[in-house]
């Protein structure tokens, strides 16, 4: 029998951690601590800039603000919460999937279709999430950064251009948000 070239190897050492990574409950969620620690460091940035405008609105209230408000540092703010959420989603998906059996991977090499979406709502419900309408409201807007918004200045579509929000409780709803569905998912696992 021919040995097996270097290369041979290389693949199947990369499918091999490829199918452990992906079928690692504990891999998916830690990737969403680091996306909202990344995400927290912005958050302080964002609120230090809404005291600031409110100070200078409270002195002058009919003019223009002139502290510049950073739209697109929000923007990755969000998107950052987002992914951090899809992450947790799809941790759940991958421990209800794989059954939470030592040793038992997903026998894939690449994503399956129900990990390779960014719609949070599709993700929710197909852990069978239970969601409230106002959840289900700012998982829709949430998913707007999760598939465009953050990364570039407009959608594939015209017709996906939505309004956007800039108020610091959007933020603070955010964050409890992406932290209580983080605790529930944990709590169930």
């Amino acid at each position: 029998m021919k040995p097996k070239s270097r290369l041979e190897f290389g693949k199947q050492a990369r499918r091999d951690y490829y199918q452990r990574k992906i079928s690692s409950e504990k891999v998916w969620r830690n990737q969403a601590v680091e996306l909202i620690a990344a995400a927290n460091v912005l958050e302080s940035v964002l609120r230090d800039c809404f005291k600031s405008r409110s100070k200078e609105f409270d002195k002058t209230p009919n003019q223009n603000p002139s502290v510049p408000f950073p739209d697109g540092m929000l923007g990755v703010y969000r998107m950052l919460m987002a992914y951090a959420l899809e992450n947790l989603l799809k941790a759940k998906w991958v421990k209800l999937n794989v059954r939470g059996k030592r040793g038992q991977l997903l026998a894939v090499e690449k994503l399956p279709k129900e990990l390779d979406d960014h719609n949070l709502v599709a993700l929710a419900k197909r852990i069978r999430l239970d969601l409230k309408d106002e959840d289900e409201e700012l998982l829709h807007r949430l998913t707007l950064y999760s598939t465009w918004a953050g990364r570039y200045p407009v959608p594939k579509k015209f017709q996906d251009l939505r309004p956007r929000w800039h108020s610091s409780s959007e933020i603070r709803s955010t964050k409890r948000f992406v932290g209580r569905i983080k605790r529930q998912l944990w709590r169930e696992s």
